[in-house]
């Protein structure tokens, strides 16, 4: 309790040093913040102390681990900044396990120069920046590039609860569609990171804006198209009373692991996307508007006939070469179904192309720099996970394997001695404030109430 008062009073001394006259609002509240971090690490590292001298004079507490040396100094990068502290350190008298105790109960991982808060927040600015930008923006260039991609490593975007009761619809969307981003090593120069999103029909909200009702994304690295779809699935389900379900518009390029998903999703249809379409048929008429006209005369109503003879028509009028015509009219007899249904269902529209754009590309595959698959999975995972509406804390760093088991009973221990401590010295500070003496009326209550811990109520 000691370590709060001289926090209070180095803190209040120091910050009445500064004048906000002379220094301008600007420069008196950086000064201030740096101020308080600096007194508030100091007062973090005096609170460990007390604990750890609180550990070591109990040896009932401990009866199997001795001191085998210390206090050992450790350094830890956190989000206020860096903060040094002592601890002993311990040896255990059967296993011979040695074991800073303190760490364990702190719940500080071994050999870690960054504490779990610091972590998620690293993994969650690499989301949207660069290692680079991500460690100046968190830690003010405290940490490297390296501890960036450990964090993104080290945190996992667990899957979102189910939803009860579970939604009731009729029309489902799913919009899918793949980045392909570049390796560091390996065999494979490139990996493709395939995204799916949930959502039902689409509102207008404005003139050409429109919105994606319940929109959630679901990304899949490494992982068979098989699988994928059936996570996709099991979502659904979770999501969604499926029995309701009288159809799911599957939107997409007509990729191979795309049309694997109508193996597996019930009452499932596809519909080629209308980017990719519309981009097939510019490529062969060269961006014509006539020639574009007579080529969807074509494809709606579909006729083969006409479509191969307007095809041959723009080979032999050098609009287009023979290689690019035959592969682009194989893409189209290839993607049929999904044609007819573009153009003669009501099905909203696709924006599979525009998701992975804003999703996936604008990281990933924009700048030219090679991923690891692991951090290319877990980055993945996590920006999904943030877009929707998810939270990155402390809670998502991966846990360390090799806690005490004791830990927690050390922990109960010590909140205790540090809920007793406080309450003597809270009375021992209210003993210096005039008018502590009064037992009545209002400064009375306000006495009391710092006396049982320091809050007015």
């Amino acid at each position: 309790m000691n370590s709060i008062h001289r926090f209070v009073h180095d803190f209040v001394h120091e910050l009445t040093k500064l004048s906000l006259a002379d220094e301008g609002i600007s420069s008196y509240t950086e000064k201030a913040e740096a101020l308080f971090q600096t007194h508030f690490l100091d007062l973090v590292a005096d609170q460990i102390s007390e604990m750890d001298d609180f550990l070591a004079s109990q040896p009932e507490l401990r009866s199997q681990w001795r001191v085998e040396k210390g206090p050992v100094e450790r350094t830890l990068e956190t989000k206020a900044g860096t903060l040094q502290y002592s601890r002993r350190y311990y040896r255990h008298r059967e296993t011979k396990q040695y074991c800073y105790l303190l760490d364990n109960v702190l719940q500080v991982s071994k050999f870690s120069r960054v504490d779990d808060a610091l972590m998620a927040s690293l993994a969650s600015s690499a989301c949207s920046h660069s290692y680079q930008a991500a460690a100046l923006e968190e830690a003010g260039g405290r940490v490297s590039r390296t501890t960036v991609m450990h964090s993104v490593r080290s945190v996992q975007a667990p899957e979102l609860s189910s939803v009860e009761p579970r939604r009731v619809c009729t029309e489902l969307h799913l919009q899918a569609d793949e980045d392909h981003v570049a390796l560091q090593q390996g065999r494979k120069k490139s990996a493709q990171v395939r995204l799916v999103a949930i959502h039902e029909r689409k509102k207008q909200v404005g003139k050409d804006r429109h919105v994606l009702p319940e929109r959630e994304l679901m990304s899949s690295v490494g992982e068979s198209p098989e699988a994928f779809w059936w996570r996709v699935l099991d979502r659904l389900d979770a999501l969604y009373a499926m029995d309701e379900v009288e159809r799911i518009y599957l939107h997409g390029d007509g990729a191979s692991w795309i049309r694997k998903g109508l193996e597996i999703l019930p009452r499932s249809i596809f519909i080629l996307d209308g980017f990719h379409l519309e981009r097939a048929i510019s490529g062969l008429c060269g961006g014509d508007p006539s020639l574009k006209s007579r080529l969807r005369s074509c494809l709606h109503p579909w006729d083969d006939q006409r479509l191969c003879e307007e095809v041959q028509m723009l080979i032999d009028s050098s609009v287009c070469d023979e290689k690019k015509a035959q592969r682009t009219l194989g893409y189209f007899l290839r993607q049929r179904e999904g044609i007819e249904n573009h153009y003669g269902l009501d099905h909203g529209g696709s924006c599979a192309e525009g998701l992975i754009s804003h999703v996936l590309s604008k990281r990933f595959s924009r700048d030219p720099m090679g991923w690891s698959t692991q951090s290319l999975r877990n980055l993945s995972a996590l920006r999904v996970f943030l877009l929707n509406g998810g939270v990155v804390d402390h809670r998502l760093v991966r846990e360390a394997e090799d806690s005490v088991k004791e830990s927690e009973e050390w922990a109960t221990h010590l909140r205790v001695h540090h809920r007793r401590c406080r309450k003597d010295g809270m009375k021992e500070w209210s003993t210096m404030i005039p008018g502590s003496e009064n037992s009545g009326g209002a400064l009375g209550h306000w006495m009391k109430g710092i006396q049982r811990g320091g809050f007015i109520h």
